[in-house]
């Protein structure tokens, strides 16, 4: 078998030394179009990416450390007296609903500036009261004065609400009577 392989090669010599001729501009245009384009790394969407979660990972990081810090005023107090405690956890959840009430309006704070100043200073005056909580010696009546701001800031929530719910009962009623 490999004899007749060498003599046919042999006596075909010159067809299979003639080779074809190429055509390379076709050929180098296959190749092209089957090269894959290099993707380059988009850095400044890399960058808004790193940036975004980076966000996302301090606002955590603060409401962590903020929510750590109300769960500590309500250890304090807890060590204290249990009762003032409790009404202090369901004065903070009232408020965080109140607020969260208030939030879902989009409510333009120059529309009740009176309400929003007050409120600003009951905060004042409880971070203030916090502050103190670990300076002074004997803690029910500050405790006492905290819950009164905390009462405070809740009233002055519920007039928020009451006003906007008045503004919205006006809005509907001027909305029919103009019908």
């Amino acid at each position: 078998m490999p004899h007749d392989l060498e003599r046919y090669i042999r006596e075909h010599r010159g067809q299979l030394d003639h080779s074809e001729s190429l055509d390379l501009d076709a050929m180098w245009t296959y190749f092209e179009q089957r090269q894959r384009p290099v993707k380059r790394l988009n850095w400044w969407k890399w960058s808004i990416a790193a940036s975004v979660i980076l966000l996302i990972g301090a606002m955590w990081w603060i409401m962590s450390d903020s929510m750590h810090s109300k769960d500590s005023i309500h250890e304090q107090i807890a060590q204290i007296d249990t009762e003032m405690a409790d009404h202090h956890a369901s004065l903070v959840q009232l408020i965080g609903y109140q607020d969260s009430l208030i939030n879902s309006f989009d409510l333009d704070k120059s529309q009740y500036p009176e309400l929003f100043d007050e409120l600003q200073r009951q905060d004042s005056l409880q971070t203030e009261a916090i502050k103190e909580m670990a300076t002074y010696g004997e803690k029910k009546n500050l405790i006492r004065v905290l819950l009164k701001h905390y009462e405070r800031k809740a009233r002055i929530l519920e007039l928020i609400l009451y006003e906007i719910d008045k503004n919205q009962k006006d809005e509907i009623y001027d909305a029919t009577v103009q019908i």
